[in-house]
């Protein structure tokens, strides 16, 4: 601790022990060392401020890893190759078997040709994602090169080329239809300045030029005739047909009539023409003809017989005597009543 005195006063820290004396001088110096003191605190003060300040810039300045990390992947996909196919590139193109690609890594596809116009180019989406841009004027390159792509995407190239192409005649052929159309309204609107199309008429559904409409009941006519002439000739081939079909039936009738076991009745009832009634027994049916004097021939009636009716049927007949009257065998209702039962043999 420094002491200075004057006299018997004496000064110590910065202030005057109790009991001492003062002097003008010592007051003043004890007045400055006060002052010195204030302003060593405030330089040190100052410092200590300017530290601390020094040190939070330095903090703020330091890089965080989690910073350091993103800055690098921006970086990285800033430089990357996103292109399909871009291993094989080299500063940005590929070049295989003479035909050259550019690597659109911002799009992620490879271009082939011009593809400035879009609507002249086919995108075709890869297997492994991005896609292949190319105009169609270099389908034929793409052909050379078409070994450099795995077997999902040459599949993949051929399907879009297949239906690109299918597209593009559709939309030629809907052009041509157009053009068609444009040329016949050109054609007719000539024919209606130069008066070679004449006024029409709607009838209907459907409008009409004199001419036409004469042209139509002409052919209307010619139709109608022939329509008529065919409707008769089918009722004449049918009319035919039907007395074709009833001689093969009177053929039919008159064999198994020859081939069957039968009974006759013979009815002259005093007319000119004799009728006979025959009928006619097989395993399968019985019936009932009558035959007129000079040809005429007619079924009365025919009814099927089941198993043992036959049987029935002919022994019943076999018992009658040769000389009995046949006459209710020409009738159906008796032969349906002795199959049921209802009429027995007696009873006649």
């Amino acid at each position: 601790m420094g002491i200075s005195g004057i006299g018997s006063s004496a000064v110590v820290s910065g202030g005057i022990y109790p009991g001492s004396r003062t002097t003008k001088g010592s007051s003043e110096k004890a007045q400055k060392f006060e002052e010195t003191k204030e302003i060593m605190r405030g330089n040190i003060s100052g410092q200590e401020e300017e530290t601390k300040d020094r040190k939070t810039a330095v903090r703020g300045t330091m890089v965080q890893p989690w910073a350091k990390e993103a800055a690098e992947t921006i970086a990285k996909k800033a430089t990357e190759k996103k292109a399909p196919y871009s291993e094989l590139a080299e500063d940005g193109v590929i070049v295989y078997n003479g035909v050259t690609f550019f690597c659109d890594d911002e799009n992620e596809r490879i271009c082939l040709g011009d593809t400035s116009d879009p609507s002249k180019c086919i995108s075709i989406p890869l297997s492994k994602g991005g896609s292949l841009l190319v105009n169609r004027d270099n389908i034929g390159e793409l052909s050379k090169a078409i070994n450099m792509f795995s077997p999902e995407d040459i599949d993949r190239i051929l399907s879009a080329i297949a239906q690109d192409t299918k597209a593009q005649q559709m939309e030629q052929e809907a052009d041509d239809a157009q053009d068609l159309i444009r040329e016949k309204i050109d054609e007719i609107n000539a024919r209606i300045k130069g008066g070679e199309i004449q006024d029409t008429f709607q009838i209907g559904g459907k409008s009409f030029t004199v001419d036409e409409w004469k042209q139509f009941l002409e052919k209307y006519d010619r139709v109608e005739e022939e329509i008529r002439k065919a409707i008769q000739d089918e009722i004449e081939k049918n009319k035919a047909d039907a007395e074709a079909k009833e001689l093969e039936q009177a053929k039919e009738r008159a064999v198994g009539s020859i081939v069957a076991e039968s009974t006759r009745f013979t009815d002259s009832d005093g007319e000119d023409e004799k009728t006979w009634y025959i009928t006619c027994y097989t395993k399968d049916e019985m019936w009932c003809q009558k035959c007129v004097e000079g040809g005429k021939t007619e079924e009365m009636w025919r009814m099927p017989l089941s198993d043992g009716q036959y049987e029935e049927v002919m022994a019943y007949l076999n018992e009658l005597p040769k000389d009995a009257d046949v006459a209710f065998a020409a009738q159906k209702e008796f032969w349906t009543d002795f199959l049921t039962g209802e009429t027995r043999p007696e009873a006649v």
